[in-house]
Formats: C-alpha cells, structure tokens, sequence
C-alpha cells in the first residue's frame, strides 16, 4: 500500500485513496487500517479474484463489525457462476467470448451473494 501511495502522490494529479483488499483471514489488519491512509475495505465474495476472497460468514460479520473504514462488496455466487460457467463451455467451447461475461456472471448471482450479507 505504501508503494501505491508513493506513485499516486509523485503522479496523480487529483485527489487519491485506495481500498484495502479482504480476505477471510485478515481482520487483524483491518481492525489496524489507519484511515489517513486508506478509503476503504473491498469485500471481494466471488472466487475470481484469488487470494481477496471473503467466503466466510465469520469472516463477514467480522469485517462490517470492526471495520474502521467504508466496507465496498464485490457480490457474486461462485457455485452459480461456475455452473454457469460449465454450461456456457458445453455449449460454446472453453474459449469464451466475453460477450457471455454478464450471463455468467448473472443479476441471480449477484443477488445470491448479497443476500448472505
């Protein structure tokens, strides 16, 4: 983050913050932001983004019970995507287009996750 900093303060010509990423693990670095130096929590609760996964529900509640900073969620349902996911390669290919990105990843899915919240 203090690299991130650094770059944003040598090039940006407007104002700046960036979110930190969550994962199931690191409360104790939220509970530990310090908020002049950060804008926000990005709760990220599909399994596209590797290792910034909140799948939890402890974890979740953790995060909106100690987090000092806006909480901004990522809300998708891995399980309905993958099999989505399967569906679409069954019937198109494994080389998808992008095209089927937002039937993929679909309003149900997003709703799903959301509902966990």
């Amino acid at each position: 983050m203090e690299e991130k900093n650094q770059i944003a303060a040598r090039d940006s010509l407007a104002n700046y913050s960036f979110y930190m990423g969550t994962s199931n693990s690191n409360i104790d670095d939220i509970k530990a932001i310090d908020k002049t130096e950060v804008c926000g929590v990005k709760v990220f609760m599909g399994s596209s983004t590797g290792n910034l996964l909140v799948d939890d529900p402890k974890a979740l509640e953790e995060i909106f019970t100690h987090s000092p900073v806006p909480i901004a969620t990522h809300c998708e349902d891995t399980p309905m995507i993958l099999e989505k996911e399967e569906e679409y390669k069954a019937k198109y290919g494994e080389d998808l287009d992008f095209g089927f990105h937002s039937e993929i990843r679909s309003r149900e899915a997003c709703i799903k996750s959301t509902k966990r919240l």
